[in-house]
């Protein structure tokens, strides 16, 4: 992970911007004043990152906004809240918002900062294995309302900004939160990713095995969201897991974590592809293997009639129908339109 930069190039948009991945928190907070520079800026974070991760040694407490963790935050009252302080700090449109978070922060921050003043620019210092190769990449910005992230914009960082060292103060969930999302990337686009995930599998996986694999993740979500970035087509291959993962979410009202629930979605749409002829029952009972030996769980604690009216209100209905990803075998995933109301 050490170094190493990754660019990311958007097709349908002259938008560009890299993603650092830096050996350090020395480095991370150099390159982040480089890209402030002279302008005006609000850092935004919560209370875990704050106290526990030893990143803000050193930064004025008066230019951070402190926000209290988790999901059920993700909402428009917290999105005033900064939008009333970078007010109240006098920021303009030369301004940027720096997003210092997991995937909650990242994707609030964001949102503020592509409706302060009809857009400004915003930083993104992923503090978490899942918002590092999932949430910080591709511009998707937005909160929870009346269903998961189902009121945002696409919003593009200036730049991605990271390392390894927020690993070490991540609770044991965490790290397997992002893993979850890892596997996805896997499960779509990658079996030789899948693979090298086996090779380390394990409820507390060597850290300095797993940072080695961030950087390929990534790669693999660059990869889809170049070609497509507005979700119209390919870029929906990363809903793998999600469309069932949401609506656990939202029918625990978020006490079961993103990465658990896509865990358990996985499961559920690879099972779901079995039963129509998709996939093998072999390759299901692969991937489900492969999810509990990272201590994720596999078995979804809701009837099928609950998730499947839930489901209804996905972001990716479309119509009479739902854009359902499955796999055709570990390694290529396929979006199925999908008749509603689905069958479980």
């Amino acid at each position: 992970m050490s170094g190493s930069s990754i660019n990311v190039s958007l097709a349908e948009k002259t938008v560009s911007y890299n993603i650092h991945l830096l050996p350090d928190f020395a480095a991370v907070k150099a390159q982040l004043l480089t890209q402030i520079a002279d302008r005006r800026h609000l850092i935004v974070t919560d209370e875990n990152v704050y106290q526990s991760s030893g990143f803000f040694a050193g930064i004025a407490p008066e230019s951070v906004l402190v926000m209290p963790p988790g999901e059920q935050y993700k909402n428009f009252d917290s999105v005033q809240r900064i939008i009333l302080r970078a007010m109240d700090d006098g920021l303009d449109r030369r301004s940027v918002f720096v997003a210092v978070g997991g995937g909650v922060i990242g994707d609030m921050t964001g949102f503020a900062a592509s409706i302060f003043l009809r857009g400004v620019g915003f930083v993104q210092v992923p503090t978490t294995v899942l918002s590092m190769v999932d949430a910080s990449v591709g511009g998707k910005t937005g909160i929870d309302f009346q269903g998961k992230n189902l009121v945002g914009t696409f919003h593009q960082p200036e730049v991605v900004l990271t390392c390894a060292e927020f690993l070490q103060s991540l609770p044991v969930t965490e790290v397997q939160n992002g893993i979850a999302e890892m596997v996805k990337h896997g499960v779509v686009a990658s079996r030789g990713h899948l693979e090298r995930l086996a090779e380390i599998a394990s409820p507390t996986p060597d850290l300095r095995a797993l940072a080695g694999l961030l950087g390929e993740s990534i790669h693999i979500k660059k990869a889809i969201v170049e070609v497509d970035t507005r979700e119209s087509n390919q870029r929906m291959l990363l809903n793998f897991g999600h469309t069932f993962g949401h609506a656990v979410e939202w029918l625990s009202e978020f006490a079961v974590p993103h990465g658990q629930a896509v865990a358990m979605g996985m499961v559920m749409a690879a099972q779901y592809g079995v039963r129509t002829g998709m996939c093998t029952a072999a390759s299901a009972e692969w991937l489900t293997e492969l999810l509990e030996r990272f201590g994720l769980p596999t078995v979804c604690p809701y009837a099928p009639a609950e998730l499947a009216e839930t489901m209804m209100r996905d972001k990716k209905k479309d119509g009479d129908h739902l854009n359902l990803v499955l796999y055709r075998q570990l390694g290529e995933g396929v979006i199925v339109p999908t008749a509603l109301p689905l069958e479980l």
